[in-house]
């Protein structure tokens, strides 16, 4: 049994919380059952999955069922999803085969606007490899992440849809290690889709946040809607690069530079710049980043705080 309990605290969001609970022997088989509830003032997450036990050739297939309710840049969405998965995880490989279901409800609240429901059933496979020396403290390394999917036609969704999105990063650290780390960072993802066809939201794309361009608000960077809403969109594109400069064993100062969009498609692009300052803590749990970045867009200065590695 393993039982997991959080709280935290967001400048925006206020407090949430999290619960969750594994249990490793269902049906006295060694089955993983998973039990989740992520909550906050804006966001709540229910999820319950089943993983069959890894085999020794790193096979194994997993399954989960998921409700979120969310409101984000004043976008309120309702999904429900579920899907079932055949993987592969070996030598700091991750591949999956697998068939998803996702239904969902959109509107802007204290409107009119309503998107109404849609759903799409699509086929899908993932590949993610991660070769860092360390996870505490990337000095070395790289990461590649890709996934594409795409539904049989309109069957069992609402239209034909295809999806593809890739991420990958790469640091580098010179043998003098006095010198410090660069760190390039990029996202690409498009939606294909027929016009004036509904598509999840889920399935599309919306950037801006700690995570991806700072200096921005989390998911501000999209098509813009009503009521000062912002919408998802079906093109994505973000780059990012870092320079962290140690200062001892624990702590670097950082300067970076992040850019991208979020558009119908790559040609209406219009790139974001966000530019800044921070500080970086590699503790014993997990690499602390505190940033201050300037959005050149809407000539703002935002500071955001994030916890782990990006990848």
């Amino acid at each position: 049994h393993k039982f997991e309990a959080g709280v935290r605290y967001d400048s925006e969001y206020g407090p949430g919380g999290r619960l969750g609970y594994d249990y490793y022997n269902l049906f006295n088989r060694g089955y993983i059952g998973s039990l989740v509830v992520d909550t906050d003032k804006y966001e709540t997450t229910l999820a319950a999955g089943i993983s069959q036990p890894r085999k020794n050739n790193g096979h194994y297939f997993t399954s989960n069922v998921s409700y979120t309710r969310s409101t984000t840049q004043n976008l309120e969405k309702h999904a429900l999803g579920s899907g079932i998965w055949r993987v592969r995880d070996r030598n700091n490989i991750e591949s999956r085969i697998g068939i998803e279901f996702l239904t969902e409800s959109r509107r802007v609240p204290d409107t009119d606007y309503d998107l109404g429901r849609s759903h799409a059933t699509m086929l899908t496979a993932s590949w993610k490899r991660q070769e860092i020396e360390t996870t505490l403290r990337p000095e070395n390394g790289y990461y590649l992440d890709g996934k594409v999917g795409a539904t049989i036609g309109s069957l069992l969704s609402s239209t034909a849809i295809a999806r593809a999105k890739a991420s990958a990063g790469y640091y580098f650290t010179p043998e003098n290690k006095k010198i410090g780390t660069f760190i390039a960072r990029g996202q690409i993802g498009y939606v294909y889709a027929r016009e004036n066809k509904e598509v999840p939201s889920t399935l599309q794309f919306r950037t801006g946040g700690a995570t991806s361009i700072r200096g921005y608000e989390l998911d501000s960077i999209g098509l813009a809607g009503p009521n000062d809403s912002v919408l998802p969109e079906r093109a994505l594109a973000v780059a990012s690069f870092e320079y962290q400069y140690p200062i001892n064993k624990s702590f670097s100062a950082a300067v970076f530079h992040d850019m991208g969009d979020a558009a119908l498609n790559f040609k209406q692009m219009s790139l974001k710049h966000g530019t800044g300052v921070g500080v970086r803590w590699f503790s014993p749990v997990a690499p602390f980043s505190f940033d201050i970045a300037y959005g050149h867009q809407d000539k703002k200065l935002r500071w955001h705080i994030s916890l782990g590695t990006r990848f």
